[in-house]
């Protein structure tokens, strides 16, 4: 049949004889659109920048780590031998790891990928259909819901030694540690961050509302108060007459509200990105999935530093 039309008689007719199975294939699948979709899911180009961003933040992180150890970085890489840190001699050059040149230039490799990377998703919003946004937007309570039991935790880990303390290291808190005032920088830092709930969320209805700069005003403000919880919280770290190494109680302290410290830096990051977009008039009341989940990560930050506040600082 195939062999005496019209189109046996063209190239593709004699491909057909020597491969059928592809030309078939070939024949009746369609030409691809992109405009116009039988689904609801986004098929993304292939992009080696998520491979590159992983791999300069691993190298990052791993160069953190040889200096936290004393390990001179350039003699790690260009030596098959390893001496000890005593037997090394003075730590400079290029070979040294006197200035920690290879973190900055590892740091700012990765972050001027993570800032491609980030521009292509901002591209990619734009095309987000319903089922999409829905999706995305369970997925980030299931990493919400993650976030939380990384804090399950270091509550265990503190209502572990306080409900059965040890009597030979002075009970819980340790023997020699005083606590600090939960009433002074504690409390003055709750308050601040319950104060950025509510401009967060003002700032997300008038833009919803269209109110454009009413809703900048508030990301402003909400931004500001993340900085002043986090110098406060500093401060509050330099007055600790304890160390993390001083018993459990060191231990518990210092990692939680250490994490939680790095979850408001990491927050207030996200606050300014959802400030850049929305001064690049990207979000608008159909298309604010980013603005919504950016949010709710704040609110997660807040009500975890409620239950430190209550738990950590308040009852002792």
């Amino acid at each position: 049949m195939f062999l005496y039309s019209k189109r046996a008689c063209s190239p593709i007719g004699y491909w057909f004889v020597l491969f059928p199975n592809f030309t078939m294939v070939a024949l009746l699948s369609p030409p691809p659109d992109y405009n116009l979709r039988s689904h609801s899911h986004i098929l993304l180009e292939p992009s080696i920048l998520p491979l590159l961003a992983s791999t300069f933040a691993r190298a990052v992180l791993l160069t953190i780590n040889l200096w936290i150890n004393m390990v001179p970085v350039g003699h790690w890489i260009f030596s098959s031998e390893l001496k000890p840190i005593h037997q090394q001699g003075p730590l400079w050059g290029f070979f040294g790891y006197h200035r920690i040149h290879y973190f900055f230039s590892g740091l700012v490799v990765a972050l001027s990928i993570f800032s491609q990377w980030f521009s292509m998703m901002r591209i990619e919003t734009h095309a987000h259909t319903t089922h999409v946004s829905v999706a995305i937007r369970e997925r980030f309570w299931w990493f919400l819901i993650s976030e939380a039991f990384l804090f399950v935790g270091f509550f265990w880990a503190y209502f572990h030694n306080a409900l059965a303390p040890d009597l030979k290291t002075g009970g819980f808190p340790n023997f020699g540690i005083h606590t600090l005032d939960a009433w002074r920088v504690p409390l003055y830092n709750t308050m601040i961050l319950i104060s950025s709930r509510f401009t967060l969320t003002y700032s997300y209805h008038t833009l919803c509302l269209h109110h454009h700069d009413e809703s900048i005003i508030g990301q402003l403000m909400a931004i500001g108060q993340g900085f002043m919880f986090s110098y406060y919280q500093l401060w509050e770290y330099f007055e600790c007459t304890f160390t993390i190494s001083q018993g459990c109680w060191g231990s518990v302290f210092f990692m939680a509200t250490g994490f939680h410290r790095m979850h408001v830096l990491i927050g207030t990051s996200f606050l300014i990105y959802n400030l850049y977009r929305t001064v690049e008039h990207e979000f608008s009341r159909k298309k604010s999935t980013g603005f919504e989940m950016r949010t709710w990560y704040w609110h997660f930050v807040d009500l975890i530093w409620i239950a430190l506040f209550a738990t950590i600082y308040a009852t002792n």
